[in-house]
């Protein structure tokens, strides 16, 4: 089994940052890719990341993905929603099961046990899971975009086996929430009715 994290973005050159984590039942190993392009047209950047995970995934083992879902953008950062959902629809072209969208705070509640924590509480967090379970090194620096990719693969992998002693209480409470959210509430109506 692979477990993908997939940090979408959308920076020329930047793109989304994935972090795959092989065979964590013999000797885990993570490695890392990018999806970019370098096209300033909004469709083409979003077709030439679409190919890049096509051939990422192509003859790849069964894969468990989490990728992050967007919330509350504006201005540039908008272009995020089709990216995920191109992303997405990508990933459901191959017989895995369908990737599983984590919302920003219960990613940070996996990674760092609080749904606000700031980036750099996530890189430090994301970097210590990532030596207690022999991903990286302690001299290893991450990225916020890597952090987040980790945090998201590690995510993937809890949700397949929840039962692994490396997972904290808080940790299987964030993925509970997400294979299990609470019914939207609507507004009750005031007054009579």
């Amino acid at each position: 089994m692979i477990y993908l994290g997939v940090d979408p973005g959308w920076a020329v050159g930047k793109g989304s940052r994935i972090a795959m984590i092989h065979d964590p039942e013999g000797c885990a190993r993570l490695e890392w890719e990018r999806l970019t392009s370098t096209q300033e047209q909004p469709l083409p950047r979003l077709r030439q990341q679409r190919r890049d995970l096509a051939a990422l995934l192509t003859g790849k083992a069964p894969v468990r993905i989490a990728i992050e879902e967007p919330r509350a953008l504006a201005g540039a950062a908008q272009m995020l929603c089709p990216l995920v959902w191109f992303l997405v629809d990508t990933c459901t072209q191959f017989p895995d099961p369908e990737p599983t969208h984590v919302l920003p705070h219960l990613l940070k509640a996996f990674v760092a046990g609080k749904g606000n924590a700031d980036k750099d509480l996530m890189v430090q967090c994301a970097a210590r899971l990532g030596c207690k379970l022999d991903l990286l090194t302690a001299e290893e620096n991450l990225t916020n975009d890597q952090a987040d990719a980790l945090g998201l693969a590690l995510f993937a992998w809890c949700m397949d086996q929840p039962d692994l002693p490396q997972w904290t209480q808080y940790q299987k409470d964030a993925v509970y929430r997400v294979l299990h959210p609470k019914p939207k509430r609507r507004g009750a109506r005031k007054g009579g009715g």
